[in-house]
């Protein structure tokens, strides 16, 4: 055993919350023959359409298989074999990666992610729940890091559990705002607003008070580059009057500029913070996805659950990761335990 699995195999043995995991998984045991897992394994498995009759027996196979990552499918029609079921349960999962950011973010590209950032990532997370529970009134939404460069949105509400493909291909059309996005002739991503609608109010007074920030962290009036590209963003026969104020350009300067015209603003704001989703894994019900308290294979960071009241000042960079755990650096500044006592309540307040 290597190095890496002697580490995992640590991780499974004392941290990786077995018991509360197969209690969400399974819905309390009531899918325990249908919930598919997968592992994989570098240069040895990759093994689908796992199921297990008890937290007890998927430990047992965590620490004797030792699989380097874990992922979760959906519910099944029946006893899992084969891939010849058919999937018919999933929660409404939302994934969101930071470098589809990376047209708006300067601080950092690719999987790099820092607190200038991150506010990139909040703001999703912002959207999302108002969205989810205000728009569908779903109540239980577990927000987990990637462990690398995003979050993973679990909507875990038996309503939820229960859309069809059409269904989370109409939800997902209507939150990613799908027939009003298109690119500018750099190809970057932009959402053009032309008509005034509820949702787009709701979601513009919850992130345009993000907005200033966002720009004096990014530095958007600062450089020229930057100036112009959100400048590009104005209809054509307003920018000549914009750009007499360019020395001074700043958001208070535009919003006085356009308080008549509110879309414009809507427009600007969504374009750079509005979330930027991933359609396959919310529509397609068999998608894989990495488990609540993976490893990720390349950070070796704990895919943590976050709080949601206190995501804005969440770090990335200072999760705890499989040596910090193996070290018991338990009071670095994210506690393991803290993560786990989180994951405890949801579980128990979703699968009532």
């Amino acid at each position: 055993m290597n190095e890496l699995s002697q580490s995992l195999c640590l991780y499974y043995q004392k941290f990786f919350p077995s018991k509360l995991f197969y209690q969400w998984i399974t819905r309390d045991g009531k899918y325990s023959q249908t919930r598919e897992l997968a592992a994989f394994k570098t240069d040895s498995f990759f093994n689908r359409y796992l199921h297990f009759n008890s937290s007890y027996e998927l430990s047992n196979y965590l620490i004797r298989y030792v699989p380097e990552r874990i992922e979760i499918g959906p519910i099944f029609d029946h006893l899992l074999f084969n891939k010849i079921n058919t999937a018919k349960m999933r929660e409404f999962v939302i994934d969101i990666d930071i470098d589809d950011y990376d047209d708006v973010r300067y601080c950092c590209s690719s999987t790099q992610v820092c607190e200038k950032c991150w506010v990139l990532m909040s703001c999703a997370a912002k959207v999302i729940h108002h969205i989810f529970k205000e728009q569908f009134g779903m109540k239980h939404i577990l927000n987990v890091f990637s462990g690398r460069r995003g979050i993973h949105f679990w909507i875990c509400d038996e309503q939820a559990l229960n859309f069809n493909e059409q269904m989370r291909t109409y939800i997902t059309k209507y939150f990613n705002l799908f027939t009003n996005q298109c690119t500018n002739k750099d190809n970057h991503p932009i959402i053009d607003i032309h008509e005034e609608y509820p949702l787009y109010d709701e979601v513009y007074q919850i992130l345009e008070p993000y907005f200033e920030d966002y720009c004096e962290k990014q530095e958007i009036f600062k450089t020229e580059q930057r100036k112009e590209q959100l400048l590009k963003l104005l209809p054509q026969n307003e920018i000549s009057q914009v750009t007499g104020k360019l020395d001074n350009l700043s958001w208070i300067i535009l919003k006085e500029h356009f308080k008549n015209n509110k879309l414009i603003l809507i427009s600007i704001v969504f374009t750079y913070l509005y979330p930027r989703i991933d359609i396959n894994v919310s529509v397609q019900l068999n998608h894989l996805l990495k488990a609540p308290f993976c490893i990720h294979p390349s950070t070796n960071k704990v895919c943590v659950p976050i709080n949601f009241n206190t995501i804005d000042s969440f770090d990335p960079n200072k999760v705890p990761t499989l040596q910090s755990l193996q070290e018991s650096k338990l009071s670095s500044f994210y506690s393991f335990n803290d993560s786990i006592e989180l994951f405890s309540r949801f579980v128990k307040e979703s699968t009532q």
